[in-house]
């Protein structure tokens, strides 16, 4: 296609998974040993129900009234596609029912010519090991697990290592000091409200910026900052690569605000996001 996304044209057709990409399969605690197998073994016939699912969402007029997809920036992207991470998970409900979510990951060419995730897609699907049956799992039916990273501080874990904290005042730098500990427990709240509550899970029909999907887990303190009374921090978190070479990047910044007052907890307070 030459711009834009041309439903009329799009098919969608599997690829190997590149060395580069995120990839695993995450198995919940209540399947067991045997049920991984059997699952394994029907894994090819899953994938064809993964990319048929897949192919409806992207293409069915139903599919884009429900979904809202707008690609308008799909230049290059021609329905090649691989899959990235899996998680799987017993219905604890039904016998021999299983919930399976699948990374798709779209691909284009950039400018090299080299292919590169376009967008990443969570399809999950209900599963019947017996009559050998699939459903798609809309938002609303089921909570995705993938892509829910336990997210973790680098790169800035001590205070001397967040940029701009030379500046702060001297009494300041110190009683910041002396509570760090529980300055960077407060900043983990933060980092999992943040994801909780402003993140869709990145299910096909639950697609919006931020991402879960993108995210590796990992963040850092961008720059810190004191006015007023009051403490800012920003934290950058990093995503998922996207082509070959690429190491963690910056996806998603975010202000959060410290409150520290003597003999009190410390307390945070969400400010505003923004794409990096």
């Amino acid at each position: 296609m030459a711009f834009g996304f041309n439903p009329s044209r799009f098919q969608v057709d599997l690829r190997e998974t590149p060395t580069w990409a995120a990839y695993d399969r995450q198995w919940a605690t209540n399947v067991t040993v045997q049920q991984q197998q059997l699952l394994l073994e029907q894994m090819p016939v899953i994938i064809g129900a993964v990319e048929y699912a897949l192919q409806w969402a992207m293409t069915d007029p139903e599919a884009n009234a429900r979904f809202q997809h707008r690609h308008t920036y799909s230049q290059g992207v021609t329905g090649h596609y691989f899959v990235g991470r899996q998680y799987l998970e017993k219905d604890p409900e039904r016998e021999h029912v299983f919930f399976l979510e699948t990374e798709c990951c779209l691909i284009r060419l950039d400018l090299q010519n080299l292919p590169e995730v376009y967008e990443r897609f969570n399809i999950v699907l209900s599963l019947d090991t017996v009559k050998c049956t699939s459903q798609l799992m809309f938002a609303e039916e089921y909570e995705a697990k993938l892509g829910l990273p336990s997210f973790q501080l680098v790169r800035t874990l001590e205070l001397h290592d967040v940029p701009g904290v030379e500046a702060i005042a001297p009494e300041i730098y110190q009683q910041l000091s002396v509570r760090w500990d529980e300055v960077r427990v407060c900043l983990q709240n933060a980092a999992n409200e943040i994801l909780e509550n402003f993140t869709s899970s990145g299910q096909v029909d639950d697609h919006f910026m931020p991402c879960r999907l993108e995210l590796t887990g990992e963040y850092y303190i961008h720059r810190s900052s004191y006015d007023n009374g009051t403490l800012g921090f920003m934290l950058h978190f990093l995503s998922q690569p996207r082509m070959l070479g690429d190491d963690h990047l910056e996806y998603l910044g975010y202000d959060v605000q410290i409150m520290i007052e003597i003999d009190q907890p410390v307390e945070f307070g969400l400010w505003g996001s923004s794409a990096i």
